[in-house]
């Protein structure tokens, strides 16, 4: 344990391990702190196989949740299970030939509720977002608007969005103007709901990896309600390049 420790340690920067400490076979960081700047949760993911993962959402030094995600022929659509240990809030997402069905329990003391979905209504799900926007990357670089159902596991239905890129100041002013990273907006394809709810600013590297999160998270505060984060990420591949 100890030499694990060590050598993860050795691996990630101090932008991490001030925070978080990652285990030798995490391959990617989440660094998830409020609009204060004060720490909320690490997230430390890691893969099973190239089509399974397993992501630990960790504070103060212990796992209060958990999520393993599984890709099949559906890339926007994995099959999800989340289990908040503090509560007993559970998420899940099975998806089949013809359906997406979502489960939802809002804590250990209340019932399960699902939702079945035909498939053809549904366009992305949880994490699916992420292969998503890899796969329109050149559209969204054009300046297209992008129109999607996405499959709202704590709402049991489909909510219409809309994903566009912006100018790299609406996401973050610490980013440069020469910058190669892209900046995504994620908000409700609804006038009304969009000034109520706001919307999910997303960053993108050079490598069109996730580098910023800011918005809603799908992990609840300790009192059961939902919180915005600002989630940076960081890559085991790239520190082990830097350190060879």
């Amino acid at each position: 344990m100890l030499i694990s420790t060590l050598f993860a340690a050795a691996i990630w920067p101090v932008t991490v391990t001030r925070d978080c400490e990652p285990n030798a076979d995490t391959s990617v960081v989440g660094v998830a702190k409020n609009e204060s700047g004060n720490i909320l949760y690490c997230e430390f993911f890691n893969e099973a196989d190239e089509n399974s993962l397993k992501i630990n959402y960790v504070a103060n030094g212990k796992i209060f949740a958990e999520k393993s995600l599984r890709f099949s022929e559906y890339p926007f659509l994995p099959v999800v299970t989340q289990h908040d240990f503090r509560d007993g809030e559970r998420r899940q997402a099975d998806v089949s030939e013809q359906h997406v069905q979502l489960r939802y329990q809002a804590n250990s003391h209340k019932k399960i509720d699902t939702a079945v979905i035909p498939l053809k209504n549904v366009d992305i799900l949880d994490a699916g977002f992420d292969n998503f926007i890899r796969a329109n990357w050149d559209d969204l670089k054009l300046g297209k608007t992008l129109s999607v159902n996405f499959a709202s596991i704590a709402h049991l239905k489909t909510l219409p969005l809309r994903v566009r890129s912006q100018p790299l100041e609406k996401c973050s002013v610490k980013v440069e103007k020469q910058s190669s990273t892209t900046c995504i907006f994620v908000e409700i394809d609804n006038a009304l709901l969009r000034i109520i709810l706001g919307n999910i600013k997303l960053l993108y590297d050079d490598k069109k990896r996730l580098s910023e999160f800011n918005g809603i998270v799908n992990i609840q505060d300790d009192k059961q309600a939902n919180q915005k984060a600002i989630i940076h990420y960081f890559y085991r591949g790239d520190y082990l390049h830097s350190n060879n």
